[in-house]
Formats: structure tokens, C-alpha cells, sequence
């Protein structure tokens, strides 16, 4: 199984948890296990995932906060973690992820300051294709977007 790199399971009404072992997966590309019932948090070892480039978990029923260890994935082009229920801050390694073009965190329990760092992301690549979600009722801060 190691040399898997597509793992693409949404929508099938799958429960429990996301297991730590997903961080064994080197090789993995494309992660998309949304619109399932699963629960608990998003694992730390997602963060081994070194050559994902695109992360779903819309749709489920996911809480806790999003791990600090995303921020190693360097390769990571697409994070949809929208209608969860993630709480806690928007992290501020978003700047770390400098090939990211869409992002979704909008229906969760973020709350906190939005970081400065999320005005960079739009000026990267192509701005065309970029997009971000965010629906944070309990954040304050302003993010700058210079087309």
C-alpha cells in the first residue's frame, strides 16, 4: 500500500476515525474522504504526507483544530475542510503552503484572529485559479488581497 497515491472514498457513508497510520501512505497525491460520517480529529501524521497535493475532508463530522504539521506540505495545492467541526484559530503556517490555490475552511468553529499571513496566498501563481472560503463568525483581523 505504500505505493498509493490516490485514496478516494468520498461520499460513501464511511465512520469512525482517521487512523494515524494514513501518515504511512508516502506516496499518496490526492486524499479525499469527504461527505462520510467520520469523527474525531485530523491525525498529526497527516503532516508525513510529503507529496499530497490535495486534502479533502469536507462534509463529515470532524472537531478538534487543524494539526500545525499541514504546514510541512509543501506540495499541498488544495485543503477542503469546510462543514466540520473544527474549532480553535486559523493557523498561521497557511504561508508555508506556497503552492496552495484553494482553500476551504468555511462551517467550522474557527474563531480568533485571521492570520496576515492568509494575504500572501493570492499572490501566488496564477491568481485566477485561486480561491478561499472562509465563513469564521468569532474572527477579527483584515486580510489584504492586491491583484
Amino acid at each position: 500500500m505504500k505505493s498509493l497515491d490516490k485514496l478516494i472514498l468520498s461520499g460513501n457513508i464511511i465512520s469512525g476515525t482517521i487512523a494515524s497510520s494514513i501518515g504511512n501512505l508516502s506516496r499518496l497525491e490526492m486524499l479525499h474522504l469527504g461527505d462520510n460520517n467520520i469523527s474525531g480529529t485530523i491525525t498529526a501524521t497527516i503532516g508525513d504526507l510529503a507529496s499530497l497535493e490535495s486534502l479533502e475532508f469536507h462534509s463529515n463530522m470532524l472537531t478538534g483544530e487543524i494539526p500545525d504539521t499541514i504546514g510541512s506540505l509543501s506540495e499541498l495545492r488544495a485543503m477542503i475542510l469546510n462543514d466540520n467541526g473544527i474549532h480553535g484559530s486559523i493557523p498561521v503556517f497557511m504561508n508555508k503552503l506556497v503552492k496552495l490555490e484553494y482553500l476551504d475552511l468555511g462551517n467550522n468553529n474557527l474563531s480568533g484572529s485571521i492570520p496576515s499571513s492568509l494575504d500572501q496566498l493570492l499572490q501566488l501563481g496564477e491568481t485566477s485559479r485561486n480561491m478561499i472560503t472562509l465563513v469564521c463568525d468569532n474572527c477579527s483581523g483584515t486580510v489584504y488581497f492586491r491583484f
